[in-house]
């Protein structure tokens, strides 16, 4: 197992504002017709579900990092099981690459699909990437760094829109909650918790991380709730059903802004989303680095960034241009599924065999 050079200290507070930027895609993104239909408005009792669930799932990565703080999970992975550990890390890897294909793909349908741009989508998508491998290769500080600004960028961007929609909103427009049933909250929940990276980015940053963690932690999860419930609260009360059939609901009901001379601020949407999916996408590229790097060496982790990125390109194209590879990838069940294993199933059975080995060493010691 290699270990990276880079293993600096970062601050927790740095940490989770990352971690909310990478949210907040989702939050830009969310919509009715990616979770089976229904009121967009039951996405609250989904995000209020995942925010209790999250403080559950959070738990396997909390116990492995109290009992070996000095070590991330894929660390722990190779003491419990060896070589077989590489799995683990080509695991990992291949799962930040599907992830933003998703996220790509999101950007490139709404390229192709709302905004009318000369320029194919797939370049305005390969700038993005290419953007994203230098920030990748500059190294966490450096993306952790710019974080904070960009955050700050994207929440001023958010107050500003809804501060102009919320005079808009129409009482009307609301209605009860669960009106059509529950299956919009349950897939909506399945939704929230199936593209949050933020856990596993946590198993792996873990031991670098200084400064309040559970703090942190609480923080970023009270803040992403509050700020998607808000959201919502103010889309749905300015377009009512109309967003049910709106691809990107948020994005619709920017463009209903208006201040002084600006009668269009949709283009602030538009700012958002690129700085949102810059972040995203260079931090799971260092990401991917990282695990790349503790299967085999530096050099092969770096030049894992830009296979990552030929990856994430090509998968997000497919997703775009073939109707049956969309379906997949933007279905609730194949994300469910290997973010199930990732965030929790992983992190279990490395704990529990962690504990086995332990537990059956203090025997054979005893019995010695």
């Amino acid at each position: 197992m290699a270990v990276p050079k880079e293993l600096h200290r970062v601050g927790a507070g740095q940490l989770f504002c990352l971690l909310f930027l990478s949210r907040f895609l989702l939050v830009l993104a969310v919509n009715s017709r990616f979770s089976d239909g229904g009121s967009i408005l039951d996405n609250i009792l989904s995000e209020l579900a995942a925010f209790a669930a999250n403080f559950l799932l959070v738990l396997p990565v909390w116990a492995m990092h109290r009992r070996r703080p000095g070590l991330d999970l894929l660390d722990q992975a190779y003491l419990a099981w060896g070589k077989a550990a590489v799995a683990v890390c080509l695991f990992y890897a291949l799962y930040l690459v599907a992830v933003n294909w998703y996220y790509l793909s999101l950007f490139q349908l709404y390229i192709g699909n709302v905004i009318e741009v000369r320029t194919p989508v797939w370049v305005v998508a390969a700038g993005v990437l290419v953007m994203a491998c230098y920030g990748a290769l500059r190294g966490v500080e450096a993306i952790l760094r710019a974080s904070g600004v960009i955050l700050a960028a994207l929440c001023a961007g958010l107050v500003f829109i809804v501060a102009l929609l919320l005079p808009k909103i129409d009482p009307l427009h609301f209605e009860p909650l669960l009106y059509h049933g529950p299956q919009q909250a349950l897939s909506g929940l399945v939704l929230f918790l199936s593209h949050n990276t933020g856990i596993v980015s946590l198993g792996l940053l873990l031991p670098l991380v200084r400064g309040r963690k559970k703090l942190g932690f609480a923080v970023w999860n009270t803040g992403i709730c509050v700020t998607l419930a808000v959201l919502l609260v103010v889309i749905v009360g300015v377009a009512g059903d109309y967003l049910e059939g709106q691809l990107f609901p948020v994005y619709t009901a920017s463009a209903m802004a208006e201040a002084g001379p600006f009668q269009r601020l949709d283009a602030f949407y538009l700012g958002m989303w690129m700085m949102g999916l810059f972040m995203k996408v260079s931090f799971d590229l260092y990401l991917i680095s990282y695990c790349i790097t503790k299967c085999w060496n530096e050099r092969a982790g770096k030049l894992s960034i830009f296979a990552a990125a030929v990856f994430i390109a090509a998968g997000a194209q497919l997703s775009v241009v073939d109707r049956a590879v969309q379906g997949v990838l933007h279905g609730l069940w194949f994300f469910g599924t290997l973010s199930a294993v990732a965030t929790l199933a992983l992190p279990l059975l490395v704990l529990f065999s962690d504990r086995w080995k332990a537990g059956r060493a203090a025997r054979k010691g005893g019995a010695g």
